[in-house]
């Protein structure tokens, strides 16, 4: 295992340069396994990886899970900026909404109020609601060639799962049969 630590170390260092940086972006790093924690560990501690970016993400709520990503931080050769994502308030999601739909704040702040009231805020079920909405045709371009809704039947006909595995599978669902047969077989 440590020969291919020293190859990870030497990949990112042949790839990586001032004129051409390398980011990584790693999702759910709380879930990962003791050698992958390794071989991070070894990016972090690398002098030589001062042309990478490496963008860690993780859930901070549960302290046994993420003791291993606080300890990369605190022993790290590398630059740490920590950034907190918190749940999405009513202005954040009007002006989301606003932009979106080309409409004034306040034509969209009701529905930016039903949005956080079905999602909790939680960024990810906000996407996954808004694209439910559209897929739906609950928001949709009139022939007045606005952007319009109807929140009583957005109220009475949606439902945001505040699970993800549920999210992604509704998401697989909706798509066409042979994008989800290919989906299958790449799985």
């Amino acid at each position: 295992f440590t020969h291919f630590k020293v190859l990870v170390r030497k990949f990112v260092s042949a790839i990586a340069s001032p004129t051409n940086p390398l980011v990584m972006f790693l999702d759910d790093v709380q879930w990962a396994d003791r050698a992958s924690m390794e071989i991070i560990d070894t990016l972090t501690r690398d002098k030589d990886s001062r042309c990478m970016l490496l963008v860690l993400s993780y859930r901070d709520n549960d302290r046994s899970l993420i003791q291993p990503i606080l300890d990369l931080k605190e022993y790290s050769a590398m630059q740490v900026t920590e950034v907190h994502v918190r749940e999405l308030d009513s202005d954040n999601v009007n002006d989301m909404l606003s932009r979106l739909l080309q409409r004034d704040p306040s034509d969209t702040q009701s529905l930016a109020e039903l949005t956080i009231h079905k999602t909790s805020g939680n960024p990810l079920h906000v996407v996954q609601f808004l694209k439910t909405l559209r897929f739906e045709e609950l928001v949709f371009y009139s022939e007045d060639d606005v952007w319009t809704w109807d929140e009583d039947t957005i109220r009475a006909q949606t439902n945001v799962s505040t699970n993800v595995v549920e999210l992604v599978k509704e998401g697989i669902g909706r798509l066409p049969l042979i994008t989800r047969f290919v989906l299958m077989f790449g799985s």
